[in-house]
């Protein structure tokens, strides 16, 4: 949770938020950590005992961008997986998919991970993935993130 002040605590972050820039980390980043859009999925992977971390959306991509690449040259992070939202939009691809793109690029020891739609579906997130497909499922598909790109 984020405190403000002594009667102040906030969970989730709505749109404008005066903490857009920081970096929600349940747990030391340590090993393979995940990356991902908001607090609540970074929590449903943690409770799989998977670390992860969330900015604020992906207007937060600075966050990481200050944070996570030390920890990736410290060697804290042993890999890095950005797991943003799936979407089908007007676009050939999302937003969020081209800001989980960019970060994969400047970030070392780091790969995107696309959430396969099912054929119906319009949307996956991390959490709505997990209790659909499971943790193995999720795991596979890191792994082979990781395989193609190194």
């Amino acid at each position: 949770p984020y405190h403000f002040g002594p009667d102040e605590c906030k969970y989730a972050i709505p749109n404008g938020s005066r903490i857009g820039k920081h970096l929600w980390c349940p747990r030391p980043l340590e090993g393979d950590v995940i990356l991902t859009e908001g607090e609540i999925k970074a929590a449903s992977a943690c409770q799989l005992n998977i670390t992860a971390c969330s900015t604020s959306g992906i207007n937060g991509a600075q966050a990481a961008l200050t944070y996570l690449p030390k920890y990736v040259r410290k060697g804290k992070i042993k890999r890095l997986f950005i797991i943003y939202d799936n979407e089908i939009t007007d676009l050939p691809v999302s937003l969020s998919q081209i800001q989980a793109r960019k970060l994969a690029n400047i970030i070392p020891n780091t790969v995107n991970v696309l959430l396969p739609l099912n054929h119906n579906q319009k949307k996956i997130d991390l959490d709505a993935f997990i209790i659909e497909q499971g943790e193995s499922r999720l795991l596979d598909l890191m792994e082979d993130a990781w395989y193609e790109k190194y």
